[in-house]
């Protein structure tokens, strides 16, 4: 998993940075990591494609500002339907 995620040069979820990749990459990382033993060092990693079925993607957030991110949702919401 460590390697996985410092291959990933984004946050997302639960796997948060704070070395400068703070922020979501879809267009890079939004795929499955796969990660397979090698006899000889690390794992190799590998990305599968992601389905995305009900719930797009975005950003998270807590506090205050999950508050703020839940009333701008509502508001594009009602503006677009």
């Amino acid at each position: 998993m460590a390697y996985s995620a410092l291959n990933r040069k984004e946050s997302r979820g639960s796997h948060q940075r704070l070395d400068g990749f703070e922020q979501r990459d879809d267009g890079n990382y939004l795929r499955h990591s796969l990660a397979y033993y090698t006899a000889d060092g690390p794992p190799r990693i590998d990305y599968g494609a992601v389905k995305i079925t009900r719930s797009q993607p975005g950003t998270r957030a807590y506090g205050a500002a999950g508050e703020q991110a839940e009333q701008e949702r509502e508001s594009e919401g009602a503006d677009n339907g």
